[in-house]
Parts: structure tokens; C-alpha cells; sequence
């Protein structure tokens, strides 16, 4: 067979099966949420490291940083980096937060109290489910002298 002679043929009849249909609904509510108990897993995680006296003095900047880094984890917007960059930087000085998961358990429910975002049809009006890589095939002539 020769390169080229026979063209990618991709078939998909608009059915998926019941199960695909559930996991990607719950892969889609269920992503955002871990990401968000992550997020929050590392600035308590910072918040622990920042224990004691330290925290008082290097608790406003090392979770300022962490906060300003993993803002748009937690919802905020990119004009408002700066918000999540003072609220974790002010939840890392204070006394007493150390050894409680208070960011993690937070952002967790947080994220699963949010109400659902409506899906928005695309410019052809098939609803979207993220990025998509678009394809064409075409046959390329066979080049008789290349068996």
C-alpha cells in the first residue's frame, strides 16, 4: 500500500453510549472541584510551613505569592488576582489557621455550591464541550512509479 492511497476516514454517527454520556458529566463537575480542594490544599499547606511567629512576619508574602499564583485555580478572574493574592496572603499571617484545612474545605465547597454554567452552543450550533481540534482529509494522488 502505498502512502497517501488510502485517506483517514473518521465515522461518528452522533451516538454515544449512556455510560460516556454520565462519565463525562461527572468528569466535568468533578475536575473543577478537586482543582479546587488542590489549590486550596497548598496554600493550607503553605499556611502550615508559615506556623508560628514565622507566619506573622512571612505569612503576608509567601501566601500572597501562593494566592497571586493559584488565583484563577480559585475563581477569581485575572483582574482579580490581586484579591486572591491579599485574601491568602492575610489567611497565611493569621494565628490558628495552621493545622486547620480552612482553604481546602473552603474552595471545596465553594466550588460545589456554585451553580452550574450553562453550556453555550457554538458558532455552528452544536454545544461546546471545550477545545476541538479540527481536521481534513484529503487523498493524495498515488504516484504509480512508488510501489
Amino acid at each position: 500500500m502505498a502512502f497517501g492511497s488510502s485517506p483517514g476516514v473518521f465515522v461518528d454517527d452522533g451516538q454515544e453510549s449512556e455510560k460516556s454520556r454520565v462519565l463525562n458529566r461527572t468528569s466535568d463537575k468533578l475536575k473543577p472541584l478537586l482543582t479546587a480542594v488542590f489549590a486550596g490544599g497548598f496554600l493550607d499547606a503553605v499556611d502550615l510551613v508559615t506556623l508560628g511567629p514565622v507566619g506573622l512576619s512571612v505569612g503576608l508574602l509567601a501566601g500572597g505569592a501562593v494566592g497571586w499564583w493559584l488565583a484563577p485555580s480559585l475563581g477569581f478572574s485575572k483582574k482579580r488576582k490581586w484579591l486572591g493574592a491579599v485574601m491568602s496572603g492575610l489567611y497565611c499571617m493569621m494565628p490558628l489557621t495552621s493545622v486547620l484545612p480552612l482553604a481546602a474545605v473552603g474552595a471545596g465547597l465553594a466550588q460545589a455550591l456554585k451553580p452550574p454554567q450553562e453550556k453555550k452552543p457554538g458558532p455552528d450550533g452544536v454545544e461546546s464541550r471545550g477545545p476541538v481540534i479540527e481536521a481534513e482529509f484529503t487523498k493524495v494522488p498515488q504516484d504509480e512509479g512508488l510501489h
